[in-house]
């Protein structure tokens, strides 16, 4: 990453990145442009300015709205008090002129965003998992072997290494997707282990509609729940009735994700 950001600081042609990494937009990019309500409004500076400009800017809207509304009001109070006064007939024809000529100014409404949470689990035993002289291989390459280690209940553990050092081969062995070619992954009593891979391939059927998916995982959920949980996720009326392959085009790609509780 740091030297993508100092060779495209460097180069000296034009770049549009689209990117959900704020740290990275703040570092390269010199101008914002942000599409919302059909409308793209350009901020000339990094994101973090984009951010406080955006604020300010609808700190300044709001106060202007405030002015607007009073004075319409105002001015629908003069034209109610003198409407039936034939000496204020032509200030009063003025006014209601006025107010056709006035463009309602409004706020851009909040985007909406995904609400989830996590069903309280079960407790667990203190040692979640132990990992007992795990190796793997494939042919005749070895990927890693003799490791151990166990995790216990409230740990959060990030794997890291260069690519192809195993990482996503432990997630699988893990996640007992994958068989080790050696050594065993012992869980605990009490353990729900679930995975999510980082190729939506194997957690999602493309084929199916979001309705279908959703309602293929065994569930005691009725249909509104169901449907609930989608509006969690910002699918409502007819786009749960879209296929899982052109809505998952919406996302983002992740890593691997490894759960427990």
């Amino acid at each position: 990453m740091e030297w993508l950001e100092s060779y495209l600081k460097d180069y000296p042609g034009t770049i549009l990145v689209v990117s959900h990494d704020h740290f990275f937009l703040d570092k390269i990019a010199t101008q914002i442009a942000e599409l919302a309500n059909r409308r793209i409004h350009i901020y000339k500076g990094n994101y973090s300015y984009y951010l406080a400009e955006k604020e300010r800017r609808m700190e300044a809207l709001k106060k202007e709205m405030e002015l607007q509304k009073a004075q319409i009001k105002k001015i629908e109070e003069f034209v109610e008090r003198f409407r039936y006064k034939a000496s204020k007939a032509a200030q009063v024809q003025s006014r209601i002129k006025m107010l056709d000529k006035f463009k309602e100014i409004k706020l851009d409404g909040s985007a909406k965003s995904v609400a989830m949470r996590f069903p309280e689990g079960k407790k667990s035993v203190k040692e979640v998992v132990k990992v007992s002289n795990l190796g793997h291989s494939y042919g005749d390459l070895t990927v890693f072997s003799g490791l151990n280690f166990s995790l216990f209940r409230g740990d959060k553990v990030a794997f890291v290494g260069v690519n192809g050092s195993g990482k996503s081969t432990l997630s699988r062995l893990l996640s007992l997707s994958e068989q080790p070619a050696q050594g065993t992954v012992q869980y605990g009593d009490h353990v729900n282990m679930a995975f999510f891979s980082q190729e939506s391939s194997q957690n999602l059927t493309y084929a199916n509609t979001i309705w279908e998916e959703v309602s293929s995982v065994p569930s005691s959920a009725d249909d509104q729940v169901r449907r609930n949980l989608l509006g969690a996720f910002l699918f409502s009326g007819d786009d749960i009735f879209k296929s899982v392959g052109r809505s998952s085009q919406r996302g983002c790609r992740g890593q691997n994700n490894f759960s427990q509780r």
